[in-house]
């Protein structure tokens, strides 16, 4: 899926920080160190 998605990914980036896509550099996916519960995502959020 990363590799699909990056350059949205890389676009929204840019587009919320202001910068250019270039800027942003390259996107990596990396599957989380350690994963979070669903409810640690609700109370983030």
């Amino acid at each position: 899926q990363g590799r699909y998605c990056s350059q949205a990914g890389a676009e929204v980036i840019a587009a919320q920080a202001g910068v250019p896509v270039e800027q942003v550099g390259r996107q990596r996916g990396q599957a989380p160190v350690k994963p979070l519960s669903m409810l640690i995502d609700e109370v983030v959020s």
